[in-house]
């Protein structure tokens, strides 16, 4: 079987999109990883504990990872995380190696990533797809804004209303849902707190390790969250999953509006 590091779904054969798969992917995925650990040599340097020099090492060798490196060196390692480490270990000098990744326990690395993936999809593709069809509502709210169709209550004909004032509802309901999504999305969070969440390995290296977190964090533009253990409490990313949720009922509701008649009979 040759692996596809784009794949998204299962049913990725039929609806598939590149778009898509550049900010939700499992290669998308390990680049987020690679920069969070470029972010984590940056805040060595500045914290003294490894050079400038090294720290654009593993810089540079953590733009070179690829998805099929990291899965060839899972077969060894069986574990994803080290897996990412020593493919960027392999394109560093000796004098680079040991800071790779220094300081850090896996979650560190990858809760991070997925609230930088997440935030990415959400301001990058989501919301601009969105604020397009907001766009197209707001036309048609406009243009058949005198257009008469019958209104509707409990499923039954009911008083006259305009084409354009249903649009107006759609154009109200999905502003709130984009700007509930940016919002959302700037709370999502990163970590650089340990294994359990005490800074117990970066306080024998550093003097202020949440100081250091927030150094990290800062490189990715990021804030720490509030309380971390191994990982990320969820609440945030169901937050907005949940207002992604809101913002296909809001779509789906949309279609199920009459269609008015100058376009049955164009389309006739």
């Amino acid at each position: 079987m040759n692996p596809n590091y784009d794949s998204i779904d299962p049913l990725d054969g039929r609806y598939f999109e590149a778009e898509i798969a550049g900010f939700l992917s499992e290669r998308s995925r390990i680049a987020c990883q690679a920069k969070v650990e470029a972010a984590l040599a940056k805040a060595l340097a500045e914290f003294g504990v490894c050079s400038p020099e090294i720290a654009h090492e593993i810089e540079a060798a953590s733009q070179q990872v690829t998805a099929e490196a990291v899965a060839e060196a899972e077969n060894t390692t069986r574990h994803d995380v080290k897996a990412l480490v020593n493919v960027i270990k392999a394109n560093l000098s000796a004098e680079a190696q040991p800071y790779v990744h220094f300081g850090a326990t896996s979650y560190d690395i990858v809760a991070t990533a997925l609230s930088l993936q997440l935030r990415a999809a959400a301001n990058e593709l989501v919301i601009p797809r969105l604020v397009e069809l907001e766009k197209t509502l707001l036309g048609l709210t406009d243009k058949y804004a005198e257009t008469i169709q019958i209104g509707r209550t409990h499923g039954q004909h009911a008083v006259p209303i305009t084409f354009g004032f249903a649009m107006a509802e759609y154009v109200s309901r999905l502003g709130q849902n984009i700007l509930a999504l940016k919002a959302l999305s700037a709370e999502l969070r990163g970590k650089f707190s340990g294994a359990v969440g005490a800074y117990n390995a970066l306080s024998l290296f550093v003097d202020d390790p949440q100081k250091f977190e927030q150094t990290v964090l800062g490189y990715l533009d990021i804030k720490p969250a509030d309380y971390s253990s191994q990982i990320i409490p969820a609440e945030n990313y169901v937050r907005l999953i949940d207002e992604l949720a809101i913002s296909a009922g809001i779509m789906a509701n949309q279609r199920a509006q009459p269609i008015p008649a100058e376009w049955r009979t164009a389309a006739e």
